[in-house]
This record gives structure tokens, sequence and C-alpha cells, in this order.
């Protein structure tokens, strides 16, 4: 099966391992085979149904329909390839909402060390229970920043309306520079994501730290104008 719509490509498929079992290959982002087993059995004639699963990644109103070819393939006692038949598929699936999560309460504070820590929660938007959440796609710009956080993803029961405090996130980079990241809420509550939205990435200006002073000894400013020393 392979996907023609520009943009689109698989967020997961799966076959199914009740008899007879169907597998499928190392899905690439838009092409996938799945297949009878033992090695060597063929498409029965008729119906199958529940063998051939897979979800698509759709983000903009502007990929539907979604376009798929179905291409049944033979092969030969020699082990030769080849298409008997073709088919194809019209989805319209269409992009999840705008928004199905939140940042709440973000800060971020300057550790001594030159690092920075930030902090944030979580809100869940949508109308699905999510029971994992996942950072990803994250990076400093300029890039070579350090970024490290755990764990990753977050599983825990997320409802409708639902706000979680996300484990905070460590950064090294300068002041100025930004760290760049984008979270996923999904289900896979039977082992597949069923369901899945994403942000849009967001970006987070790290603040100039103010140098920390201190003092060797303490003063104390008495009548007279002059300081004196504890």
């Amino acid at each position: 099966m392979d996907i023609l719509t520009p943009g689109v490509h698989f967020s997961s498929t799966w076959g199914d391992l009740a008899a007879p079992i169907w597998v499928m290959s190392p899905a690439l982002p838009t092409t996938t085979t799945w297949f009878p087993l033992p090695p060597g059995s063929y498409i029965p004639m008729g119906i199958t149904a529940g063998k051939v699963n897979f979800c698509l990644n759709v983000d903009d109103i502007s990929q539907v329909p979604q376009d798929l070819l179905i291409n049944y393939i033979s092969t030969d006692p020699a082990g030769n390839d080849s298409i008997v038949c073709i088919d194809s598929l019209r989805l319209d699936c269409l992009p999840p909402p705008d928004t199905c999560l939140v940042i709440l309460n973000d800060t971020i504070i300057c550790n001594s060390d030159g690092s920075y820590t930030y902090s944030y929660d979580v809100q869940n938007t949508s109308s699905h229970t999510a029971n994992n959440i996942l950072v990803h796609s994250f990076y400093t710009i300029p890039s070579g920043g350090g970024i490290s956080f755990a764990p990753n993803p977050v599983n825990t029961t997320l409802p409708p309306g639902g706000i979680f405090s996300m484990p905070p996130i460590t950064i090294s980079s300068s002041a100025g520079s930004q760290f760049c990241y984008q979270i996923s809420l999904y289900d896979n509550g039977d082992g597949h994501s069923n369901w899945c939205c994403h942000t849009d990435t967001i970006c987070i200006t790290l603040p100039p730290c103010e140098p920390t002073v201190c003092c060797e000894d303490e003063f104390n400013l008495i009548n007279n104008g002059h300081f004196s020393k504890w």
C-alpha cells in the first residue's frame, strides 16, 4: 500500500495475530506491505476482515481527501514478485482540531551552574482521554544546546479537561537562544496508537540570568552614617 497524497504518512500500522495470521513488513512513512503467514500462504477468495489496519497522520485540510494505491503482489516459485492487480482507496480523514492541548503555568529559572530549568503543565483540551504524553522534535537555536528530562513518554491517564504537571526540562544553552519542542497526547490502550494529537512547534527564549552577588562579610549601617562590621 502506498500513500499518494503529499504530506500524509502512516502514523501506525498493524496486522492481526488471530488465525490466519497476517503480519506486515517494516513500514516506511508512505508505504508498507501486509502478508499472511506461514510464508507461501495466499490471500483467500472473498472478504477478509480485520487483517489490514493503519492510521494516517493528516496535518492540514489541504490533505483531504487522501489517495492510497493498493498493489496485489504474487510471488513465483523462483521468489520473484510481480503486481497482478491494482486497486485504490480514497479516504476523507480530517486533520485534528487546532487545539487539543495547551501549556499552562510555564516558568523558566536560572540554575547556579548556568543551565536553565523549564517547568510546565499540560491540559488536555480534546474530547479524548489520553494515556501518554510525549515530548518530541526538541532542539535549540542555535543548535548544540543540551536538553535533558525523564521519563519520556509520560504514562498517565489524562481525561478531557485534565491537567498534568510535566517533568521539568533542563536546558544548557546561552541567554537569548531558544529552546523549541512539540508535545503530543495519544491513546494506545490496546497496544496501538488509536488516537493522537500534537501541538505546533513551541519555542521559548532563554532569559539573561542575573549574576549572584556574594559578600564575604556582613555590614551594619549605624547612626553616624558609617558602616560597622557584624
